[in-house]
């Protein structure tokens, strides 16, 4: 649609601006002054879409930092730790860069800049960058002992998950733990327990165990041991996190599955909390730790009961990463060993999707499946084509404005577009625009816009439409697509009058994953 801050040619029409009154002027001829006129800006109230810290982080990367103070730049900094999004570590390390040339005097801020660039360092695989600016750090931190934990642990965790140095890390985790014992710091007791965790990813299990018990009882306070109390505790935790899982409340099933983690890390070597964790973690989006847990899960010969399940975990969860020859061989290997989890769960028509997206993959289908689709209307005005007016009939018509459909009640009237590619099941953020070319003098019912899947038991989304200062309107929506490589789109407008023009409409992909980054960004990440 033109969308940016800048446009030209024939068919302006989205420029976005910051909020407020801005001056906008239109030349029609060189040898004309230009036409100016004064225009109100406001936000277009609908959801956040999910793919917008994505679009601020990339927005952010196009601006000078050079001409941002430090409180601006201390805003980007904390947008960028919040986010959650991958693409965002070159712009950390510039930004923390940026910050740490000031002469800031709080430590711990300098400290919590300086462990963010080790860790944005080590993931663009620059690990012995990311060291020599932790043994600065360590330098920086010596005074507080907080702090110098924190350093350490981060230094740790670099050997482990970029450079594979276990001992390194071990070592690490070891100075932590054995300086500290008699601190009642929570930065000791998740020491001990990232050092458990260490073992578990190297398939020690009993190791594992055994760290996670020595965790138990660091960062409390002197003669507190765990009581009977807390063995009902721990059970009732874990039944709360299988019902929030079973109702679909996935974040706060996550949420009480990261409580039981840190309160009782030794239930991490137990099958139910990983088969939970693994649950949570592909509804979740966070496809590779939900192959972890299942993988754990599978190497414990005494939690058999949940292997058939954890192995259909993994069949989704490698068709999600788009591994798909992956996915097949759990599928085959569920059909051989546990006929009756095949049938209930009807896994043939899995196979059938994963093997459609397979062969959709291969010859390129999959990619532009993935690809945004923008569907402009305004650009067919200028090319001798009539506009998508909705007239009380379906889009495209020029039918005269009767009495009758002008003054109907309820008014309806639909548009459907064809959506050719689709992520069978997938999840999409839909944006349209649209004005209402004539005054509406019917206020009294509440207008909205219903969208649904043509032809499919997939029940319509309502999207409230909020009235704005002027006749242009912006709606958003949800969607999750059906089991099809294709499908169409309907809009239906419901309690509209007059001719309303629709603008363009775009459909972007949506993971689970960037559903919970904004979740997460908007609300926090405080356990209940």
């Amino acid at each position: 649609f033109g969308d940016g801050q800048h446009g030209a040619g024939a068919a302006i029409e989205h420029l976005y601006f910051a909020p407020g009154d801005v001056e906008v002027a239109m030349l029609a001829h060189p040898g004309l002054p230009p036409f100016k006129r004064r225009l109100h800006v406001w936000p277009a109230p609908v959801p956040t879409s999910p793919l917008t810290l994505g679009d601020a982080v990339r927005a952010l990367s196009r601006v000078d930092l050079d001409e941002l103070g430090p409180p601006q730049l201390a805003l980007a900094f904390a947008l960028l730790r919040q986010c959650g999004q991958p693409e965002r570590w070159p712009l950390v390390e510039a930004v923390a860069v940026r910050l740490l040339r000031e002469p800031l005097q709080d430590l711990q801020y300098r400290i919590q800049l300086m462990t963010a660039l080790m860790e944005a360092l080590a993931r663009q695989g620059r690990s012995s960058d990311a060291l020599i600016v932790g043994e600065k750090a360590l330098d920086a931190a010596r005074s507080v002992r907080a702090l110098t934990i924190a350093v350490q642990m981060k230094r740790a965790e670099i050997h482990w998950r970029q450079l594979q140095d276990f001992d390194a890390a071990a070592k690490d985790y070891a100075a932590i733990v054995d300086g500290n014992r008699r601190q009642t710091l929570d930065s000791v007791r998740e020491a001990a327990i990232a050092w458990g965790d260490m073992y578990l990813a190297m398939g020690d299990v009993p190791r594992a165990a055994s760290t996670y018990r020595l965790a138990d009882s660091l960062g409390r306070p002197a003669g507190q041991l765990a009581s009977v109390a807390d063995l009902a505790k721990r059970g009732g935790l874990l039944r709360t996190a299988e019902k929030l899982l079973r109702d679909g409340s996935i974040r706060q099933s996550r949420q009480v599955l990261e409580r039981i983690e840190q309160e009782y890390p030794e239930q991490k070597v137990e099958g139910l909390f990983r088969f939970l964790r693994a649950e949570s973690d592909r509804h979740a989006g966070f496809y590779e730790e939900s192959i972890f847990n299942y993988e754990v899960l599978l190497r414990m010969p005494q939690w058999s009961g949940y292997h058939s399940q954890a192995m259909a975990g993994l069949a989704d969860a490698h068709y999600r990463l788009d591994h798909f020859d992956e996915s097949l061989k759990w599928l085959d290997v569920i059909r051989e060993s546990d006929a009756a989890l095949h049938e209930s769960r009807k896994l043939d028509a899995f196979r059938n999707i994963v093997a459609g997206t397979r062969q959709a993959a291969a010859d390129g289908r999959l990619a532009q499946a993935r690809l945004d689709r923008t569907v402009s209307f305004d650009q067919a005005v200028f090319a001798g084509v009539p506009p998508v007016l909705l007239l009380g009939a379906s889009a495209g018509s020029t039918n005269s404005l009767t009495f009758e459909r002008l003054a109907a009640p309820h008014p309806a009237f639909s548009m459907t577009f064809e959506v050719p590619q689709l992520i069978s099941e997938g999840t999409y953020w839909l944006e349209f625009w649209f004005s209402n070319q004539t005054t509406d003098s019917h206020a009294i019912a509440i207008p909205q816009v219903e969208v649904r899947w043509a032809g499919t038991s997939i029940p319509p989304r309502s999207v409230p439409v909020i009235r704005t200062f002027g006749l242009d309107f912006m709606g958003a929506a949800r969607l999750q697509a059906p089991m099809a490589g294709e499908g169409r789109i309907t809009l239906t407008f419901v309690n509209w009058h007059g001719v309303q023009q629709i603008h363009g409409l775009r459909l972007r992909p949506v993971t689970a994953r960037q559903e919970e980054a904004l979740l997460n960004f908007m609300e926090g990440r405080d356990t209940p």
